[in-house]
This record gives C-alpha cells, sequence and structure tokens, in this order.
C-alpha cells in the first residue's frame, strides 16, 4: 500500500490593500498609513469628507480664513516640502514665486494662511500619517470636521490616540497624496529678466498695478497711492464702501472719507455715485488674499453722464466742514 501523502497547502497571503494602486503610491500596503513624500516629490493636499461623500483638494487658494478646495483633482495645486531646521516647509510656485502655507495666531483663533515666506515648521506624524504643525505648544493638523469643506487647522488631540476612531466619521485630516502624472515639478522660481520699475507711493497707479502692490496675505501699503477710476457699485452708503473700476480691472474699497480723512462718507455734503470718475488717495491690503483698498481719501470726483451729485445738507457738518473732496461739476 502507499503511504499517504499530504496535499501540499499554499501559504496564506495578506490581503491587498483596498487603497494601494498606481494612483496611491504614497499609501503603503497596509490600509490608511501613508508615507511622507520625499523631499522634491510633488503631492497634493487631499481629504475624503465622509458626511458629504466628497474627495475634496486644496485648489492654492483662501476661502475666508481657509484653504478652498475642489472636488477635482485637476484643480488642486502641486506642493512640495524643503528641508528647514527642525522638520521641513510646504510650498507651491505661483507666478513663478514660492508660495508658502502654515498656521498663524489671529486673535483667539489659529488660522491657515499663506505666504512668501516660510513661518514655522512641518513635521510629519508616523502614527497617524500626516503632516502637523506647532503653534505656541500645541499641535495642530489640516483637515475639517462636520459638515464643512474647506482646510482649517485642528487641534491634533482631536484625532490622536482614543480619540482616532473619528477619523473618517466626523473628523476628516488632510493626507498627501501623489499629484498627477504630468505636474510641474518642483523647479525653483527665476527671476524675470527685466524687473519692472518700482511704483513709487503718491504716484497715480492703475488698478493693476494697486492689485500688484498688495498681491500676498497680509501685504499692506504704509503710504497712500492715488487711483483715478470709475464707481461701479456701492454696497454700504454710510462707509463709501463700493467698487471701482478702470481699463486694467476693479478693486473693491472697504472705505471712503473726506480729503483729508476727517469724515466718514456718511458725513460728506457732496457724494459720487454710480458712475462717477472719482480720485482716491488709498491704503491698499492683501486681507486673506481679498485684494482690496483698506480706506481710500476722496479726492475729487467728476459726474458720469447719466448721473448727478449726490447733495447732503446736513447743518452740524456744514460749518467749516474740513476736507471735503471737490466735485468737478
Amino acid at each position: 500500500t502507499e503511504e499517504p501523502t499530504e496535499e501540499p497547502t499554499e501559504e496564506p497571503t495578506e490581503p491587498a490593500c483596498e487603497h494601494k494602486d498606481e494612483d496611491k503610491d504614497l499609501i503603503c500596503d497596509t490600509c490608511n498609513e501613508y508615507v511622507m513624500p520625499a523631499v522634491g516629490e510633488a503631492f497634493v493636499l487631499s481629504m475624503y469628507q465622509a458626511n458629504k461623500n466628497q474627495t475634496l483638494y486644496f485648489t492654492g487658494a483662501m476661502s475666508g480664513h481657509y484653504f478652498a478646495t475642489s472636488q477635482s483633482i485637476d484643480d488642486a495645486v502641486v506642493l512640495h516640502t524643503e528641508a528647514v531646521e527642525g522638520g521641513y516647509a510646504i510650498y507651491f510656485i505661483k507666478n513663478n514665486a514660492k508660495q508658502y502655507i502654515y498656521i498663524v495666531k489671529n486673535g483667539n483663533y489659529n488660522n491657515v494662511t499663506i505666504g512668501t515666506a516660510a513661518q514655522g515648521v512641518w513635521v510629519w506624524n508616523d502614527e497617524l500619517g500626516l503632516f502637523t504643525f506647532d503653534l505656541e505648544g500645541t499641535t495642530f493638523y489640516l483637515g475639517t470636521y462636520q459638515n464643512y469643506a474647506t482646510f482649517s487647522a485642528s487641534d491634533i488631540s482631536y484625532i490622536a490616540g482614543d480619540k482616532m476612531s473619528t477619523i473618517g466619521v466626523s473628523n476628516f485630516p488632510g493626507r498627501a497624496v501623489p499629484a498627477p502624472a504630468g505636474a510641474e515639478g518642483p523647479e525653483e522660481p527665476t527671476e524675470p529678466e527685466t524687473p519692472a520699475d518700482p511704483i513709487e507711493p503718491g504716484s497715480v497707479i492703475t488698478i493693476a498695478q494697486a492689485l500688484e502692490l498688495c498681491g500676498n496675505p497680509g501685504d499692506k501699503t504704509t503710504e497712500r497711492y492715488y487711483i483715478r477710476a470709475t464707481i461701479k457699485s456701492i454696497t454700504n452708503p454710510q462707509y463709501g464702501t463700493m467698487i471701482i473700476s478702470d481699463e486694467t480691472g476693479e478693486i473693491s474699497v472697504y472705505g471712503t472719507y473726506s480729503a483729508d480723512g476727517s469724515l466718514y462718507f456718511n458725513q460728506l455734503e457732496q457724494v459720487p455715485n454710480k458712475g462717477d470718475e472719482v480720485l482716491l488717495a488709498c491704503i491698499l491690503q492683501n486681507y486673506n488674499g481679498t485684494k482690496e483698498v483698506q480706506n481710500a481719501w476722496l479726492i475729487e470726483f467728476t459726474p458720469g453722464d447719466n448721473t448727478s451729485t449726490n447733495t447732503r445738507t446736513q447743518p452740524s457738518l456744514r460749518q467749516e466742514m474740513p476736507g471735503q473732496a471737490k466735485s468737478l461739476s
């Protein structure tokens, strides 16, 4: 009789990670374990918002105090890391210049922002598989929660330790995933061949030049520039909040005052209307990505073809009213 033989058995194999595929090579074979992108490796910032059933990507823009997102990876900004003392800086290239992302203290809030110089340090957290940022003794991560669809700064304690079970349920951290094939690499910005002449304070400038002067979040001029433009709309007649335009573009004016800054818009004897041409002395600023005239002094105005000067009679203000603008009608 033949001796019974054992049937050969195959060694059991681990099931493949459902997230592992050609497009997710920054995610290792163990499900949900993310790998830090190497310095110089292009990646995008992504999160899955389960409450909306949406995968969202950081676009490189601000939405108020938060990072804006899109559901299309084609809209995602390509990010890179560079080594700094203690960790990494994260940046993207825009208009031939590096734009860094980081977190800042804003009163009682901790806000994400974008700037032209690196601030703080990003550190990779192996356990959670994401970048973290320390600010005044608190560690933050980028992500969202509840039903929000923008990236904000959240305390790491919300998803660490026994709170890890909230990931994907009520907290949705941002992940570094590979940039689409063909995305631009981390080329260093190059200097323009012929730099533009500097714009001198006190100059009469176009709106396009005004937008250049407050191009980056946090930018603010310390001296005034003159803008001659047409009023496109007045959104708040009490404070003189308006939108002005010329042949090069348009910009919002947060508040308008008398020619010497001593009177509010609603205290002026004569004020311009929609369609009038104005000459404004302007302080320019970039408030969290919004380029605007922070405050404007109304030097003079000319009524448009289809408008008439709005004259206010306010006896309490008519005596020796300083700094009134000139109507050139």
